[in-house]
């Protein structure tokens, strides 16, 4: 048997990592104009190792850190990626965390969550682009951020993870 122990201490200067990386450098290996979203597969992978309760305040506070640093609306990725983060971390105890499938679907869902309510609630304040000419950006986000969480939670796993063997 063994425990699965989360070191947040370890997480945190990764999430923050993400974060910055998330608004420089990441640009660089889009394809088709479509990027990772790496801070929105933090908040999943926190989330579905702490529960719902801290997966809310790490979408939050990762989405606030965001919202510094990028030219959006404030507050619209910390209440987005608050709710996901909850929303994710309901899943903690229904789901196998580590299966390639789970993390796949997950982000999947997840990602496309994250759009559409962005598109919603952006569209509130600024003049978006009509549903059909952003469909192909949204599902090629979402796409390539559930294969990326493949290997962003594997790496998350290896430093914020630790199994520790027990007798019982």
């Amino acid at each position: 048997m063994f425990k699965i122990r989360f070191n947040p201490v370890a997480f945190w200067p990764l999430a923050g990592l993400s974060v910055l990386l998330q608004a420089s450098v990441v640009h660089s290996v889009s394809i088709g104009g479509v990027v990772p979203d790496l801070v929105l597969l933090c908040v999943i992978f926190y989330a579905l190792y702490q529960g719902a309760g801290r997966g809310l305040a790490a979408g939050m506070a990762l989405g606030c850190l965001t919202d510094l640093l990028s030219a959006g609306i404030m507050g619209m990725n910390a209440l987005i990626l608050g709710c996901i983060g909850a929303g994710t971390g309901l899943l903690r105890e229904r789901v196998y965390t580590t299966h390639p499938l789970t993390r796949l679907l997950v982000a999947a869902v997840a990602g496309l969550l994250h759009n559409l309510l962005y598109y919603i609630l952006a569209g509130n304040f600024h003049r978006l682009p009509q549903w059909h000419d952003s469909a192909g950006l949204m599902w090629g986000s979402v796409l390539y951020t559930s294969v990326a969480n493949l290997a962003i939670a594997a790496f998350l796993e290896r430093f914020a993870v630790k199994k520790v063997f027990t007798l019982t």
